[in-house]
């Protein structure tokens, strides 16, 4: 249980203050096994199906900001490079294209000759087809015509983020994780991350003192109040949660 939480990644400080005690975090394998309970959406009545598309889609929104964690603390100028792959062939199915794809990690490692460090979201255009978004983030030079034979099932972009501020990079790019919700398959992982990719720090606290002795939030560069429903007994009630942003000096 705890009142406070903060979450540190190299450029910012984000903490929440709750009205009401938190007792549990929803995580992946939760939102996973109740998928597995859940029907399939097209047995689903019309309230249903609004009822679970706003599941779904703050469920993403919350790992967008995953990984625009997992971007702050893993960046690096002039290694990082956010690249598109897509398919030659009209690849459709998530598993194969999955399989496709982790097939090409192994062999970019090998080409390489080092383990890397990545995060990819996979997306499907207008037309059904399936490309991705890739974030390698120690890669310091590969022509993109190398990039794409080592990719082999079509065509690649490689991106260019120089115009963006290294304090915004990461929202810059994990915009692409939450596009299209109403297209992404309910049961199908949505993004990979390597293991080795540097995670924020997260930390709980359970008094107002314990903050103070802390952090100064005196400097904050953000905050704002919103209301979060919370389950007591059998009802449910809002309560206030106070968010802020300290913005840390990275030069």
């Amino acid at each position: 249980m705890y009142n406070i939480k903060i979450i540190e990644t190299n450029d910012k400080i984000e903490i929440w203050r709750y009205e009401m005690p938190i007792h549990n975090n929803y995580s992946m394998t939760d939102f996973e096994n109740n998928n597995k309970q859940r029907r399939k959406y097209e047995d689903l009545s019309y309230s249903e199906k609004v009822d679970s598309f706003k599941r779904k889609s703050k469920y993403y929104q919350e790992r967008k900001h995953d990984i625009r964690r997992l971007i702050e603390m893993n960046y690096k100028v002039y290694e990082t490079k956010f690249v598109t792959l897509t398919f030659r062939d009209h690849v459709e199915d998530v598993a194969e294209a999955n399989n496709l794809f982790k097939k090409f990690i192994m062999r970019l490692k090998y080409k390489l000759g080092k383990d890397i460090k990545y995060i990819a979201v996979w997306e499907r255009t207008k037309k059904n087809r399936i490309h991705y978004h890739l974030i390698i983030f120690d890669l310091k030079y590969m022509k993109w015509e190398e990039l794409e034979r080592v990719w082999k099932h079509g065509y690649i972009k490689i991106n260019d983020v120089s115009h963006v501020e290294r304090k915004n990079i990461g929202r810059y790019i994990s915009k692409y994780f939450a596009k299209d919700l109403d297209v992404k398959d309910m049961h199908k992982k949505a993004f990979f991350t390597s293991r080795n990719l540097k995670k924020p720090k997260k930390i709980t606290l359970q008094s107002q003192e314990e903050l103070k002795n802390l952090i100064d939030i005196s400097n904050k560069s953000y905050s704002t109040k919103y209301l979060r429903t919370s389950k007591v007994d059998d009802d449910f009630i809002d309560t206030e949660v106070e968010y802020m942003i300290i913005e840390k000096d990275t030069k």
